[in-house]
C-alpha cells in the first residue's frame, strides 16, 4: 500500500530500498539516494547502469541477496552523509526534470538532419 504522499515521505528519508522501477527513479528525483534491488533482468540491467552512474546503490536479485549485506547496507549509508550526497548529486544530474526537452529537442534535430551521427536513430530519420 502507497503512502497518501509518496513525495513528502521520499523527501523525508535519508535513503529507501526499491524495486529498480519507478519508485526509485521518484526518490532520485527528489534526492533521496536509492538502494535497489532486482526481481527482472531489465531490474539487473537498470540497477547496475544507475550504481555505475553513482546514482544509486545495486545489490542484485531480492532473493539472492543476503540479510546481512542489507543490515551493512544501512549502516554504511546510516553514517555516511558524504556519500549519499554524492549518491544524490548523481541522480540529479540524471534525473533533472529537462528528459522531454532533451528528447524533443533530438527528435527536432533528426528531422531537420543535424542530429550527430552518433545519435541512435539518425540514420533512420534521414
Amino acid at each position: 500500500m502507497a503512502p497518501a504522499d509518496l513525495p513528502a515521505l521520499l523527501a523525508r528519508v535519508d535513503f529507501g530500498f526499491f524495486g529498480t522501477g519507478t519508485a526509485a527513479e521518484e526518490a532520485m528525483t527528489l534526492g533521496t539516494p536509492a538502494v535497489n534491488l532486482g526481481l527482472t533482468a531489465f531490474h539487473d540491467a537498470r540497477g547496475a547502469e544507475l550504481a555505475a552512474l553513482g546514482a544509486a546503490l545495486y545489490l542484485g536479485r531480492i532473493d539472492a541477496v543476503a540479510p546481512q549485506r542489507i543490515a551493512e547496507t544501512v549502516r554504511v549509508l546510516r553514517d555516511d552523509g558524504p556519500a549519499r550526497a554524492a549518491m544524490a548529486d548523481a541522480a540529479w544530474r540524471i534525473f533533472d526534470g529537462e528528459g522531454c526537452a532533451r528528447a524533443a529537442d533530438l527528435v527536432l534535430r533528426w528531422l531537420d538532419g543535424t542530429a550527430p551521427a552518433s545519435a541512435p536513430a539518425a540514420a533512420e530519420a534521414r
